[in-house]
């Protein structure tokens, strides 16, 4: 199931293209997981993936996931996502921030590759 936070993610998602990679990544990414939350997408004016168009990043809740699912779901996004090949320590999985504010960021590059 795939729940968005509210009317002004939804804009986001429906009014900026997203990157036909990171469309592959969150359908992926939904099969591993059964259920997203998906709390950001496209943000003008970010300087990062958010910011660029089409949309390289998007963010979803972790906390709708027992203790330490993020944490796998993240570690088998690596596995089998590769960012960018000539920086192999950039990842297309992250969790970031802390507390209420933590979140799973799904990112990917031109060169992303399934792998």
């Amino acid at each position: 199931m795939i729940q968005i936070k509210n009317e002004a993610v939804l804009k986001e998602l429906l009014t900026h293209e997203m990157h036909p990679v990171l469309v592959d990544l969150l359908a992926w990414f939904l099969d591993i997981a059964i259920d997203v939350f998906i709390t950001g997408g496209h943000r003008p004016g970010d300087s990062g993936v958010h910011g660029q168009l089409p949309c390289r990043g998007i963010d979803l809740r972790d906390r709708i996931y027992t203790a330490g699912h993020a944490e796998v779901l993240v570690a088998a996004v690596n596995e089998h996502w590769q960012y960018d090949p000539s920086r192999p320590h950039l990842k297309c999985g992250l969790i970031h921030g802390e507390g209420m504010n933590s979140h799973i960021h799904l990112q990917v590059h031109p060169n992303t590759r399934k792998i």
